[in-house]
């Protein structure tokens, strides 16, 4: 006899009788009693559980598979730069273990290109505890973050960190700009929860005790030759000058954006992010994390 059986009971005339239980409303029991859940669970686990075991093992080797390969691709691709003596670091070592975890845990969702680029800075010459510190924290939050957050942290470390000498005018921002959309338009719809994931994460600090102009806070920041302050509002000068620009700022302004501020942690997310989706910019790492 079937659950949904057992709570009804036929009797002579075809009609039928309900069994009185635990909760009755109108003489019909509502939901599951606790030792048919405890039946119906157990059950589950029985029919399923070995083949879930299996497929969760096959899982694992794929994953562990695609995270050797992009090591591999992003050691050799850096090979010149790092000290391979410190493998044998036990700080180090801990780090690439929680990293390969992660990955077998996840897979792609670690965010592969990210870890393992992270994991190459781990065993770079000459670096420092705080950039090995940095480092180390940052590969126990990757794998945590959703691609829309770590646009986030790009935009937030490029509009409001980085100043490339190449860019004087608002002409010079609208053409980098350009190289960038794919970046913004995936943070339109940002939800307030993935935001404060990232303060949670030690990504951000968040300012509520004002409000800034994300427009003028921006054109100053970027030194912009071309942008007279006080002759007229500074959106106007975006819409004239730069419009694309504008729609970034337009979207980061909606998503609160100018006040947050990325720590050394999500900076350093932030720049191996566009290294790797921006290879134009060519930020250096070592110029911003000391």
């Amino acid at each position: 006899m079937s659950l949904l059986d057992k709570q009804n009971q036929n009797v002579g005339d075809g009609s039928t009788a309900h069994l009185a239980g635990r909760d009755i409303i109108h003489n019909t029991y509502y939901g599951l009693r606790d030792h048919e859940v405890a039946s119906l669970v157990q059950e589950l686990l029985q029919n399923n559980f070995p083949r879930l075991v299996n497929d969760a093992k096959e899982a694992v080797e794929r994953n562990i598979e695609e995270f050797n390969a992009k090591l591999h691709q992003t050691l050799e691709k850096r090979f010149q730069d790092l000290n391979f003596d410190k493998l044998s670091d036990p700080d180090v070592q801990a780090d690439f273990n929680q990293a390969i975890n992660n990955a077998a845990r996840k897979g792609k969702k670690s965010n592969l290109d990210l870890l393992t680029e992270i994991l190459s800075n781990r065993l770079l010459n000459n670096s420092s505890d705080i950039f090995d510190q940095v480092c180390s924290d940052a590969i126990n939050i990757i794998p945590k973050l959703t691609k829309q957050q770590l646009d986030f942290l790009a935009i937030s470390f490029y509009l409001q960190h980085y100043k490339s000498p190449n860019i004087e005018t608002f002409s010079d921002l609208e053409f980098d700009v350009n190289k960038l959309n794919k970046f913004y338009l995936s943070i339109e719809n940002m939800s307030d929860a993935s935001r404060y994931l990232l303060l949670s994460y030690g990504l951000c600090l968040h300012n509520t005790s004002f409000s800034l102009d994300t427009f003028h806070v921006i054109a100053k920041s970027k030194k912009l030759s071309d942008y007279e302050e006080g002759s007229g509002e500074s959106k106007d000068f975006y819409i004239h000058n730069a419009p694309e620009t504008y729609e970034l700022l337009k979207i980061y302004d909606e998503q609160d954006g100018i006040n947050y501020t990325i720590t050394t942690v999500g900076d350093l997310i932030a720049i191996i992010h566009l290294n790797n989706e921006a290879p134009h910019l060519n930020i250096k790492i070592e110029e911003w994390i000391n």
